[in-house]
């Protein structure tokens, strides 16, 4: 009787413990939406004044891929970059991280912007946060991060 009052216990207080959830303070996908490679809108987070940025696959079969791309890892780094036909032109490469916050957003924050071939501005380490952007998935496969917080000067890392 002990025996079987033990296991009603022990049954009771496991299922309570297993059952509750868990608050969160951001949104964990089972998949990324942003893993991987995309063609983007210009240099990824460059520019604190853009307010949409387009991610749009990359079309695997093509051999040569030219444009500006960013590349999000599932480590939360992403890394920016541009490629041309030819070596007359400025090359951008930007990396940094970013956060999934609630309500379907990611904060962003800039390492350093690194510049090289015929550019107009040097290299920069700014180690500021460029804002929060909301995910919107688009039919095309395509997805827009559209800016909800405009955050140019704090340098605070989200």
């Amino acid at each position: 009787m002990k025996f079987l009052f033990f296991l009603i216990i022990t049954n009771t207080v496991f299922f309570v413990n297993c059952s509750l959830p868990e608050p969160v303070d951001h949104i964990t996908y089972l998949i990324n939406p942003l893993k991987g490679t995309w063609r983007i809108n210009g240099n990824a987070f460059v520019n604190p004044e853009t307010s949409v940025y387009k991610l749009t696959p990359i079309d695997s079969k093509a051999r040569f891929q030219f444009g500006t791309f960013v590349r999000f890892d599932e480590n939360g780094s992403f890394h920016g970059f541009y490629r041309a036909q030819c070596g007359n032109d400025c090359f951008t490469k930007v990396e940094g991280t970013y956060k999934f916050r609630n309500d379907n957003k990611i904060s962003v924050f800039i390492k350093e912007i690194n510049r090289g071939g015929f550019c107009n501005k040097e290299s920069e380490v700014l180690n500021k946060n460029r804002g929060t952007f909301e995910l919107e998935i688009k039919k095309n496969d395509s997805i827009c991060l559209n800016r909800v917080v405009l955050n140019p000067q704090k340098n605070n890392k989200h």
